[in-house]
Formats: structure tokens, C-alpha cells, sequence
């Protein structure tokens, strides 16, 4: 016999908790998990089934009462057999196959995203009841360089792919409207999530740099070759540099879709030490020895 499953550690509530505690929890993991945001991601499908599984028991006032007397029993392979018959072609699911398990995936979805076959389900049996139109959000996540440039994304919603254009300059939070793509032929709002860059980072509509410099280009001053997102350019580096100094590129940031104002791009210099032999690192120290020391280099951290 299969180990009992702990239906509320997995949906990360106390035991106490009343049912709206359990469906904000449901809601919450669902949109990181769901298979739509996932595509062709097995752990995140796993996970799926099994914070649905839980929500399935703990959200139906019955079914909760005999897990916490007897334990998960044969939930699983309930809610197993259920979610196997409500597989579709496509690979979706098909809410109005859930029915006999006593979970209702368009309650939750209906207010989460409208993709696969949860949007083509749910909304073909509310719009036969003549449920009113709904608006749906999705989240869709961007390469750093697609929200500076813009970009053209193709989705599946319901049974049909639309082409989506995203403009320049979008932000993790910003919201495309997507009209008539929602339930019962509301609009779809498209919130984008921003990845992380390796080296770039945005604040407004400047970009901002750490540009690694060596001890010579420091002290003499130098013309570096440094990345922006419209291409490399040549910055120059003057002499004397320290780490910590910022320089900018006038002009090298983001373009703004409606002003048309470009940003800057705010390159933070940071000086690496090269690796001295013993003998050089001699020779360093003794060039250095007839230099005075400046008193004031941690001026800044006096009390």
C-alpha cells in the first residue's frame, strides 16, 4: 500500500485552514506549475497533478473529512484515473471529465489563464450557458534582449495559435491586451515576466554595466571595447580609473515606445588585479614604495 500523502503540506496550509486559505494556495502554485507556462517540463506537470490532487480532496467539504480520518486511501488513484480520462488529443485537459472527482478546474482557471485545452473547454460550456464574457491573464516570460527589442510571439490559445506582438521597452509587471482572446470572448492581458541577464541590468530606460579593467588600463587609460544592446562600442577609459567610477554612453539605453526618449547605458568600471609572480609582485611594491600614500582613500567610512 502506498504511503498516505499529505494533502497540506503539499499545498503549504495548516490544517486549520478554511477553504478560501486553500484555494489561494491552489491558485498560487498553479500559475507557477501549470503545464501551459511549463511546455514539455515533467516535473512541472508531476507537481501540477499533485497540488491538484490535494486541492481536489481538501476543497470538497466530504472528501476532506475522510483524508483527515483515514488518510489519502485511494485519492490517488481516484484522482489519477480521473485525470487520465480527462486527457484530450491535443494533450490538454478537459475539465468537464473532472466532474465525478468533485474538482472543477475552470473555477480555478476561469480567473488564471486561458490556454490549451482548459480555455477551449471551459469556455465552450459557459459559453452554452450564456455566461457573460471574462477577462483572462496568462503570464509570459521574455528574454532580456526580446523586451528591449520588442518581439513577435505565436501562443496557443484554446484550439487556435495567434501571433502577438510585443513592443519595445516592456518590463516584468507590464500587461498586453489581447482582444477577444479571453472566456466567452473577453480579452486576454498577457503579463510579462523579464529573465535576468548575464552582464546587463535595466533601471528605467538606462542600462547599466559592470565592465571589468585591467591595472594597466586603469593607471594609463585605454579604449575598451564594451557590449550595448544595439552593439558594441568603444568607451574610453580615462587615465587614473578606479573601480566604482561610472561612465556613460549617452544615448545606448532603451527606447522608449511612445516618447521615442532613449535611456543611457551606465557603465561601472571595476579593476582586476593581475596575477603576480612572486617576483613581480616585488618589483610592483618597490614602483609603488616611492608613491605617498592618500590619507583620504576611506574618508568615507569615518564616523
Amino acid at each position: 500500500m502506498a504511503a498516505s500523502k499529505n494533502y497540506y503540506e503539499v499545498l503549504g496550509v495548516a490544517k486549520t485552514a478554511d477553504l478560501q486559505e486553500i484555494k489561494r494556495a491552489y491558485k498560487k502554485l498553479a500559475r507557477q506549475y501549470h503545464p501551459d507556462l511549463n511546455p514539455n517540463n515533467k516535473d512541472a506537470e508531476a507537481k501540477f497533478k499533485e497540488i491538484s490532487e490535494a486541492y481536489a480532496v481538501l476543497s470538497d467539504t466530504t472528501k476532506r473529512a475522510q483524508y483527515d480520518r483515514f488518510g489519502s486511501g485511494n485519492f490517488g488513484n481516484d484522482f489519477e484515473r480521473a485525470w487520465g480520462q480527462s486527457k484530450t488529443q491535443g494533450g490538454g485537459f478537459d475539465p468537464n471529465k473532472m466532474g465525478d472527482f468533485g474538482f472543477d478546474l475552470g473555477d480555478i482557471f476561469g480567473d488564471i489563464l486561458m490556454g490549451g485545452a482548459f480555455g477551449s473547454s471551459r469556455s465552450g460550456r459557459n459559453r452554452s450557458r450564456g455566461a457573460p464574457p471574462q477577462d483572462a491573464e496568462m503570464e509570459l516570460p521574455l528574454s532580456f534582449l526580446e523586451s528591449i527589442e520588442g518581439a513577435k510571439k505565436s501562443l496557443k490559445v484554446g484550439s487556435s495559435l495567434i501571433d502577438v506582438k510585443i513592443p519595445k521597452g516592456v518590463e516584468t509587471g507590464s500587461k498586453i491586451r489581447v482582444a477577444g482572446q479571453g472566456q466567452n470572448g473577453g480579452d486576454l492581458f498577457l503579463i510579462i515576466r523579464v529573465q535576468s541577464h548575464a552582464f546587463f541590468k535595466r533601471q528605467g530606460l538606462n542600462v547599466e554595466l559592470s565592465l571589468p579593467i585591467s591595472l594597466k588600463e586603469a593607471i594609463a587609460g585605454a579604449s575598451v571595447a564594451v557590449p550595448t544592446v544595439s552593439g558594441a562600442v568603444d568607451l574610453k577609459v580615462p587615465a587614473g580609473a578606479s573601480s566604482g567610477m561610472k561612465l556613460k554612453l549617452k544615448g545606448k539605453g532603451l527606447e522608449d515606445s511612445k516618447s521615442k526618449e532613449r535611456g543611457d547605458q551606465i557603465v561601472t568600471l571595476q579593476v582586476v588585479l593581475p596575477k603576480f609572480s612572486d617576483s613581480d609582485r616585488k618589483k610592483v611594491l618597490d614602483a609603488l614604495s616611492s608613491i605617498p600614500e592618500d590619507p583620504s582613500v576611506r574618508s568615507s567610512l569615518s564616523l
